[in-house]
């Protein structure tokens, strides 16, 4: 009798099991499809422009530390669709780009993997992980210029002066 009371458990946890990883699979993929499924027209709000500021150094200064939560606030307000890296990913994250995001050198390829800063670095990204995520994220998809393009929410798109020929009388 106890030997079969243990394989009813057994089945019990693995089917436990099997929805759980099912309920996670369908909970990511609705997360990649609402991701996707955002306004096309995209801009950027004046904290995701001070984060990729910060993140790419285009202001003098030192660089201060960035939350890795911003990071992915960030990349999801620009399209990117986010997922786990893998069965065994681990800490991994694959950021899957939109097709409106240019193309580094990996043409072709929409995808990158990074890893969740941990440890000591729980949750932070210090100089020289800024340093090295903006080197890959430019890398993979150009993303300094991309950004560089985007039209910031309330601001006034910067429009350049006409010079009028000069009248020769």
């Amino acid at each position: 009798m106890a030997r079969n009371t243990g394989r009813k458990e057994r089945k019990e946890w693995e089917r436990k099991e099997r929805k759980e990883r099912k309920e996670r699979k369908e909970r990511e993929e609705r997360k990649e499809t609402s991701a996707s499924a955002r306004d096309k027209s995209c801009s950027l709000s004046t904290e995701d422009k001070a984060f990729f500021d910060m993140l790419f150094h285009t202001k003098k200064g030192p660089r201060d530390d960035l939350a890795w939560d911003d990071f992915l606030r960030a990349m999801g307000n620009l399209g990117f669709s986010q997922g786990n890296g893998g069965r065994t990913s681990g800490s991994g994250r694959k950021f899957t780009a939109p097709e409106r995001v240019g193309k580094g050198k990996w043409e072709g390829t929409r995808t990158m993997r990074l890893d969740t800063p941990h440890g000591a670095r729980d949750g932070v990204l210090r100089a020289s992980d800024q340093i090295d995520l903006a080197e890959r994220l430019n890398a993979h998809f150009d993303l300094e210029d991309y950004v560089a393009r985007m039209p910031v929410v309330g601001e006034q798109p910067v429009q350049q002066a006409v010079q009028e020929p000069a009248a020769d009388e």
